[in-house]
């Protein structure tokens, strides 16, 4: 009975043992992959840095190539006689670019080196393939600047044109307006949002593959508004949702509160996106002169009654309204002084 026990004895002991150094095994088998992961985790951080780094060294070293040659040009009246010899000298200095150019008014006249380059010397604003890019380029630079220099008081209106002379000039097709719109829009709202190693596919403007990056750009974590002015020739279910807010015009006196009701329904995101309008305006020299619209737009009367009017589409839901006084014959002090006076403080009371 005892040797039974005995032996049993050594069974479970060797059980435990065999258990203990399984345990071992297995705790160090984790160890080593919880260190795996730890190191890959710190090797991608290192990367990402290093990438972040990098990045941030070629846009400032190719903001100085471009500022040294702005300055230069200025100084030389828009002209500069030994642009190569210049040109060498700077990219001997810094290997952010591998050429550079001049291009006064968007047409390329220099390039150093020309080898190599010679099919550079192009109209950047009308070539069918970097054209849409340069100009859409001129306009971020135009939008970031002011926006940084008025302390983030801009709004970006974006609109898609209908003046056929105007489409042919730049190539486009009129009757692919809408299309062409809804594509700048998206790169616009994308560039503004993620200017670094830009990514961009469509059908009206250059394909961006990451290899560039938009400058100047706006403070980390603003948003910068963006406005459809118009219809854009957009549905509404889209008005509703994409644009920050909507300028329209054309709404009769009647109109204004549906407008506002439909917009509010096709919503699906929950925020709010602002309906204003324009309206042309004939102020009177009598503030008591009746105000009346006509065609939609044109609004006629005195100081006090065009502030009811526009009171009353406020709490109709309106939220703006842009004034055109193009068809008032009066001095434009005493409009100012009018509306200041009577319209301001009645529309905008509580």
């Amino acid at each position: 009975m005892f040797k039974q026990l005995r032996k049993a004895n050594q069974n479970d002991y060797l059980l435990i043992t065999a258990t203990l150094i399984l345990l071992v095994v297995f705790n160090l088998s984790l160890l080593s992959y919880v260190q795996g992961q730890q190191k890959a985790a710190e090797r991608d951080q290192a990367l990402a840095t290093g990438f972040s780094r990098t990045l941030k060294g070629e846009i400032k070293n190719a903001l100085t190539l471009s500022t040294t040659l702005k300055e230069l040009v200025l100084a030389s009246d828009g002209k500069v006689d030994n642009f190569s010899t210049v040109a060498k000298d700077l990219l001997a200095e810094n290997t952010a670019a591998s050429n550079l150019q001049l291009a006064p008014k968007g047409k390329v006249t220099e390039i150093y080196p020309l080898k190599g380059n010679e099919a550079g010397k192009i109209n950047l604003l009308t070539d069918p393939i970097r054209g849409p890019l340069c100009r859409y380029g001129i306009s971020h630079q135009v939008t970031v600047s002011i926006d940084r220099l008025s302390n983030h008081r801009f709004l970006l209106g974006l609109v898609s044109g209908d003046r056929k002379n105007e489409f042919k000039a730049f190539g486009r097709d009129w009757n692919e307006r809408s299309e062409i719109f809804k594509e700048g829009w998206d790169l616009t709202k994308k560039s503004l949002t993620h200017p670094n190693r830009l990514h961009f596919s469509g059908n009206y403007y250059s394909k961006l593959t990451g290899s560039l990056s938009v400058v100047p750009q706006l403070e980390e974590g603003y948003s910068m508004p963006l406005v459809a002015i118009g219809r854009c020739r957009q549905d509404l279910s889209w008005l509703a949702n994409e644009p920050d807010a909507w300028i329209w015009h054309g709404i009769g006196e009647d109109e204004t509160a549906p407008a506002v009701k439909k917009l509010n329904d096709l919503n699906e995101d929950g925020n709010w996106h602002p309906l204003g309008y324009q309206n042309f305006v004939e102020l009177l020299d009598d503030p008591d002169a009746p105000c009346v619209l006509f065609n939609k737009i044109y609004l006629r009367g005195g100081a006090k009654s065009m502030a009811q009017f526009w009171r009353k589409k406020r709490e109709e839901g309106l939220n703006h309204v842009i004034i055109n006084f193009k068809p008032t014959k009066r001095p434009i002090a005493d409009c100012l002084a009018d509306m200041e006076k009577y319209v301001f403080p009645e529309v905008n009371k509580d």
